[in-house]
């Protein structure tokens, strides 16, 4: 008698929810963003001289690139967890609408999730290869410029760096990029086609294994068809996911390298301060 009382209350809140949920993802996402890159110029000033010098100008770049990449994990981090929320409430729903057809639906989707993992996991290499790359390419970027007056003065060398490392890079680079963003479709494609198989053994051989009635078979199949927009969200989120790993490892490697912890722990390693006397001075 009440349920359209219900539906409204629900439907008011969830929309103020949503608006202030919006909001408060907005203000972490830019605040992130700030304090991400402020936190990496911070740490910066503590590395050595002598290993930001052997590093170069470009593993800072595609550094702070690695830092522009997290940038995105609130949003990354809040979709997939609404998605899997949503997910897992359907599941739920169709273990109480059925408990036998629930669990093997959900083992199906398990299954199906840990073949279409695996198959993701192969892109990764690649992925991580290109950013090596990048790091290779911003180093010719900075030779071709600080030796733009030497590559004037001869044909051959311009022809050298231009066609043997700069067109090389980016071909190699661009192959790469291409090779995984195409396994990304072609995986995203197949999980969208196993969850019609999923529905389609719903429809066509759970109620011949099971004696499902009609109305349990329409709430399956409506619940799938209504989980199929979060699941493809989830399965969308791969790239990301793969992105933000690759990130986090680079900029741990680069932390490593520049030894940044330990000349923190140094104070910035700060000389004593003279009285401004000295008797000799010494160059070694």
């Amino acid at each position: 008698e009440y349920d359209w009382a219900a539906y409204v209350a629900l439907l008011i809140v969830s929309f103020f929810y949503s608006i202030r949920f919006q909001r408060s993802m907005i203000s972490l996402t830019y605040n992130l963003r700030i304090e991400l890159g402020l936190s990496f110029f911070y740490k910066l000033r503590y590395a050595s001289y002598e290993r930001l010098l052997k590093l170069g100008d470009e593993k800072v770049r595609t550094a702070l690139a690695d830092v522009k990449v997290l940038q995105s994990f609130p949003g990354y981090f809040m979709g997939l967890f609404t998605n899997s929320l949503m997910v897992i409430i359907g599941i739920l729903y169709l273990l109480w609408v059925d408990l036998v057809g629930g669990v093997v639906t959900l083992v199906t989707m398990i299954a199906l999730a840990l073949f279409y993992i695996k198959r993701n996991d192969r892109i990764e290499d690649d992925l991580d290869e290109a950013r090596s790359l990048d790091d290779i390419y911003q180093q010719n970027v900075n030779d071709f410029l600080r030796g733009f007056r030497e590559l004037k003065m001869s044909s051959n060398r311009s022809d050298t760096m231009f066609n043997d490392y700069m067109t090389n890079n980016r071909n190699n680079a661009n192959f790469l990029t291409i090779k995984s963003i195409v396994k990304l479709a072609e995986n995203a494609t197949l999980g969208a086609y196993l969850w019609y198989l999923v529905i389609g053994a719903v429809l066509f051989v759970m109620p011949l294994m099971f004696a499902m009635e009609t109305n349990v078979i329409t709430n399956f199949i409506v619940t799938l068809l209504y989980l199929m927009g979060p699941t493809n969200e989830v399965v969308g989120m791969i790239d990301d996911y793969f992105q933000i790993k690759i990130s986090l490892k680079r900029l741990h490697n680069f932390n490593e390298t520049t030894n940044i912890a330990a000349f923190v722990e140094q104070n910035r390693g700060n000389a004593k301060v003279s009285d401004g006397t000295f008797e000799s001075i010494r160059f070694r």
